[in-house]
């Protein structure tokens, strides 16, 4: 009975597969370093500093371009720059990160796609617009003109107005006016000035009221 056991023990050590021994290596290995959530790509943080740089301009459009191709952004730049605007294609998440915390916030849902920004100077919003609706594949979705925010139409009816010196002008003429009627009055010869004063006395005093009584 025990050499049938002894016989079992031994026939069974002989199947076992042997362990294979490893040698072990002359080189250090280092440990995997874990990507730090927290650090911010130095591309992407310049690519939102030029996004707030943009948007830091007094016209702003947020413009859907679609399949246009390298030649026709290259005639609309050279047509904005004819006119002294601009135009930048933003990454949308980057775009939309930038935004945050900032008055321009509630453009975040319009960069969704391939979209870009068209800017320059309040002076020129007419012909930024121009230049757009010269190319059939641009689409405006809307835009900032100073500190407010626009819908494609009222960016229309911004690009509309006269220029803001023309408004300047316009508006000293309307609060000049009193004055110049004034200086006018003034600068009449003194007998026109008394016989003016005499009637309004004569028509104030209670005299020539009882008589038209």
């Amino acid at each position: 009975m025990l050499s049938v056991a002894a016989g079992f023990h031994c026939a069974c050590s002989l199947l076992r597969l042997p362990t294979r021994t490893y040698a072990r290596s002359c080189f250090k290995t280092k440990p995997r370093k874990r990507r730090d959530a927290t650090k911010v790509n130095p591309l992407k943080k310049k690519i939102a500093s030029d996004v707030r740089d943009i948007l830091s301009h007094e016209t702003v459009a947020v413009v859907h371009f679609g399949d246009l191709d390298t030649k026709a952004w290259s005639s609309l730049r050279l047509k904005l720059a004819q006119s002294g605007n601009e135009a930048q294609v933003i990454p949308t998440k980057i775009a939309t990160r930038a935004l945050d915390d900032t008055p321009c916030q509630n453009l975040a849902p319009l960069f969704k796609g391939s979209t870009a920004l068209v800017y320059g100077n309040l002076d020129q919003t007419s012909s930024l617009l121009l230049c757009i609706k010269s190319e059939p594949r641009l689409c405006v979705l809307g835009g900032k003109v100073l500190d407010q925010l626009f819908t494609p139409r009222g960016l229309e009816e911004i690009a509309k107005l006269p220029p803001l010196e023309v408004l300047r002008q316009e508006l000293v003429a309307l609060l000049s006016l009193p004055q110049r009627h004034t200086l006018s009055l003034l600068q009449r010869t003194p007998v026109i000035l008394t016989q003016t004063l005499s009637l309004h006395v004569s028509s104030s005093s209670p005299s020539s009221s009882q008589e038209t009584d």
